[in-house]
């Protein structure tokens, strides 16, 4: 089992963490590249970066990792 870096600021850029809160929120890569006015392609390798950095092998390892480091809250999803 891999381990999850604890201090996520140091590994992640101030852009890529906000990448990671919107992919929390359920938002796509065409909602956060609105969003943050960047092209699709730039979101694609925010996240590409992010995954390599914590060592997550898909997306819901970014949320596991963004849960452990307190980037995103569990209270923070939106609800059905």
């Amino acid at each position: 089992q891999r381990q999850m870096c604890i201090r996520a600021e140091e590994k992640l850029s101030r852009r890529e963490i906000e990448v990671l809160k919107l992919i929390c929120n359920e938002k796509t890569t065409q909602e956060v590249a609105v969003k943050l006015s960047i092209s699709k392609r730039t979101v694609d390798g925010h996240r590409q970066r992010m995954l390599l950095k914590v060592g997550a092998k898909n997306i819901v390892g970014l949320v596991k990792y963004a849960i452990t480091n307190q980037i995103h809250t569990i209270s923070s999803f939106t609800t059905y």
